[in-house]
């Protein structure tokens, strides 16, 4: 685990990106009313879509499972293994967005909370928690597109 205990997240948190969505129509699949909008939102979606780094997944799932779930004493070996897992499963997804369905799963608002996650759970809650990332482009590349006569299907 030595390896994986010094990743850092990068510096948009969960609430923080929660916050940006809600104030941003774009990303909320909105279609921009303007040029400024959309470049406002194209730089939102450049922030938000940075990849976890992979030692900060491990060393996130690892401790999420120990902290919140009752687990033996596990050798060195099967934490890295469990980490390697976990990183299969959510690489390529921001840590603000792993963050997010991490607290989800804990919360009040998840009937499967006391249940242990497995890293297929997280990651559905994480892609759902990521999806303003993939709606804001595909609402920036139609204003490119389209510009201030959007088709009607956009309005």
């Amino acid at each position: 685990m030595n390896a994986i205990a010094k990743a850092e997240p990068t510096v948009i948190q969960a609430p923080q990106a929660e916050r940006i969505r809600a104030s941003s129509p774009v990303l909320r699949g909105q279609y921009p009313k303007s040029h400024e909008e959309a470049e406002h939102a194209k730089r939102l979606i450049d922030q938000f879509d940075t990849k976890a780094d992979q030692r900060w997944i491990a060393q996130r799932a690892v401790k999420f499972l120990a902290g919140h779930y009752f687990v033996a004493e596990m050798a060195e070996p099967v934490a890295e293994q469990i980490g390697r897992d976990w990183t299969m499963e959510l690489s390529g997804l921001p840590d603000w967005a792993i963050e997010a369905a991490f607290s989800w799963w804990i919360s009040r608002h998840n009937p499967k909370r006391a249940k242990k996650p497995l890293p297929g759970d997280i990651s559905e809650r994480a892609h759902i928690e990521a999806a303003m990332i993939s709606t804001g482009r595909k609402q920036v590349e139609f204003f490119e597109r389209y510009g201030n006569n959007p088709p009607a299907f956009l309005k």
